[in-house]
């Protein structure tokens, strides 16, 4: 969460739209949910206040996306 809160926090100048991918590559992702779901309300929460078009999170060890917002659109 720590990790995210700082992209968010950061401004980015560009004329293109701005996706956010946020992956796990050198540890696998903590077992439980809980910490999926801080990180899922802290996105719902702040996106409308961040630079990005839309976030990802992906885990490199189980090869599959854990997580889009918004989910589908453009």
């Amino acid at each position: 969460l720590e990790l995210i809160q700082k992209k968010f926090a950061k401004s980015y100048e560009t004329t293109v739209p701005v996706e956010f991918l946020a992956h796990f590559y050198r540890q696998p992702p903590c077992r439980g949910a809980e910490w999926v779901g801080k990180i899922k309300d802290y996105i719902a929460k702040n996106f409308k206040q961040s630079n990005f078009r839309r976030v990802w999170i992906y885990d490199h060890f189980n090869r599959k996306i854990l997580y889009v917002y918004p989910f589908g659109g453009s």
